[in-house]
């Protein structure tokens, strides 16, 4: 969460903005995710979480194209040439949770 303050992904709310009212204001939901040897927590929010008005933060986005094709027509492509190349991105970057 201090990463979160720094980046100024978050802020603090002072005790007296607490009680605003609703429609000015809007809490995203969040919960700790620890990693696979449980010393780290990564932080998951829930923008589909519906707040007091039956309205959630996903609700509210704008809904942009689809970027990427469809399974079938990835599957048929990649089945069109005699040979096809595959990788694992972790363990090409050596990055993982």
């Amino acid at each position: 969460m201090e990463d979160y303050l720094k980046l100024v992904h978050m802020e603090l709310i002072p005790e007296n903005e607490i009680d605003v009212p609703a429609n000015s204001s809007f809490y995203l939901p969040h919960h700790p995710v620890p990693n696979k040897s449980g010393d780290k927590f990564r932080v998951v929010f829930d923008g589909s979480a519906k707040s007091s008005t039956g309205v959630s933060l996903n609700d509210k986005l704008m809904v942009g194209p689809q970027l990427q094709a469809d399974l079938t027509t990835i599957l048929i492509r990649f089945r069109m040439h005699k040979i096809a190349m595959t990788a694992d991105i972790e363990k090409c970057t050596g990055k993982s949770d």
